[in-house]
């Protein structure tokens, strides 16, 4: 019967911190639920397209992603979609080759056509050289080695 007290005790703690919870932050609640708070956005949109298939449509950031397998490229997908300018990098220059020539990525994503807006590339220098965002998409065990190799460039 002791933990029922305690239970009815850690009931009454929660529901006060989520009273508190709404009630400092309802007005962001209210623009939110309205449709009117900040969308957030990545860099300013300012440069135009000269693509026949995007023409005139304005690109929202020029976007790396650090990694051509199967999470980096659909990432690159997903940003390229969304307007973004995409760059894709990998260290084996074979893969670079097989990704710009047959548009998919034959091993990891097999049937995923990638459009021709995504560039690949195997020079880090490249990849993150005047990007608004760098991405990194790699195996765990190779983020540190990856990201000081890009921030040295």
């Amino acid at each position: 019967m002791e933990n029922v007290a305690y239970l009815h005790e850690m009931y009454g703690i929660a529901a006060f911190l989520m009273i508190l919870a709404f009630w400092r932050h309802r007005a962001n609640i209210k623009r939110l639920l309205s449709g009117t708070e900040n969308k957030i956005s990545v860099g300013e949109k300012i440069k135009i397209v000269r693509d026949d298939k995007k023409k005139g449509q304005a690109l929202m950031a020029k976007v790396s992603v650090i990694g051509a397998g199967s999470w980096g490229t659909a990432l690159a997908l997903l940003l390229y979609k969304n307007g973004h300018d995409v760059t894709v990098w990998s260290y084996q220059e074979e893969e670079v080759r097989m990704l710009s020539e047959k548009r998919e990525h034959v091993s990891k994503l097999p049937g995923v056509k990638i459009p021709e807006g995504i560039f690949f590339t195997a020079d880090i220098k490249e990849a993150v050289e005047e990007k608004d965002v760098v991405v990194l998409a790699v195996p765990s065990i190779h983020v540190r080695n990856t990201a000081k190799r890009s921030i040295h460039m």
